[in-house]
């Protein structure tokens, strides 16, 4: 098993070969999305191709993606736009994540929710009562909702008890046209900081879900594409944990020859 992750330290050429090698013959892959497989509405230059091996290959692969905003059928209809075919089945969410570890907590607990109807579905879906009224938790979610309405109506619950609930920690995210935009990390800080109160996150690097560190955490071979928040190598040597490999991006895992994909 591999998680790829768009979050970069380079390899001699020869270790490099070996761990490309080493990879292509994983029987299964965990891949990130935003900046992995797109970046905002289109995608990545050889993801199609890294699909296809994949569905050619039978590997088993799951995208995972911090984007509460979306559930599995919406990014299911968001990549076959983008012309691929891919099941629902292979997609979990940092808001299925969420979900999931509130309704083990608490089943039926009561939520005070800030994010996007998707979001709302999948909490709901779980058994989770959505209210502002006396809520067990605060939970902060991805997407354009955010307001100062909604933010000092989360303040004033946390500060009467309500614990907080951060879907992922990540303080920005890739979008369109190569810029790049507030994410829950961000955001839920603003709340941290008028209530002294230290969220929970749910989503990647954490447990419940992975990304690089993640990998490392539980000795699951890493690879990090440039294509993401990532984008040169050298960003990478800040940082004390390094990936199993670092790649341009996953159009360097399908097999090729002579710059042609083997079919």
């Amino acid at each position: 098993m591999t998680v790829l992750n768009g979050n970069g330290n380079g390899f001699a050429s020869n270790l490099y070969s070996r761990r490309l090698d080493v990879l292509r013959n994983k029987r299964g892959f965990i891949c990130d999305m935003d900046g992995v497989i797109y970046r905002g509405g289109r995608l990545i230059p050889g993801a199609k191709e890294f699909v296809n091996w994949l569905q050619k290959e039978r590997k088993e692969f799951i995208f995972l993606t911090n984007n509460s905003a979306q559930s599995p059928k919406t990014l299911r209809l968001k990549l076959l736009r983008l012309g691929l075919d891919i099941d629902e089945r292979h997609f979990y969410t940092a808001g299925q994540a969420t979900a999931k570890f509130l309704s083990i907590q608490k089943p039926g607990a009561r939520c005070y929710v800030i994010g996007e109807k998707p979001f709302f579905d999948i909490m709901e879906k779980h058994g989770l009562v959505l209210t502002d009224q006396n809520p067990d938790y605060v939970v902060m979610g991805e997407g354009a909702s955010l307001t100062f309405a909604n933010v000092s109506v989360a303040t004033q619950l946390v500060l009467e008890g309500a614990r907080l609930i951060g879907t992922n920690p990540d303080t920005n995210c890739p979008a369109q046209g190569g810029t790049t935009i507030p994410a829950v990390g961000a955001m839920i800080s603003v709340v941290e900081i008028a209530t002294g109160k230290k969220a929970f996150m749910c989503g990647k690097p954490h447990s419940l879900t992975m990304d690089v560190l993640g990998g490392i955490n539980i000795n699951v071979d890493s690879a990090l594409v440039l294509t993401g928040s990532t984008t040169a190598k050298a960003e990478i040597e800040n940082y004390a944990f390094q990936p199993f490999i670092v790649l341009e991006g996953v159009k360097d895992i399908a097999p090729q020859t002579n710059g042609v994909l083997i079919q």
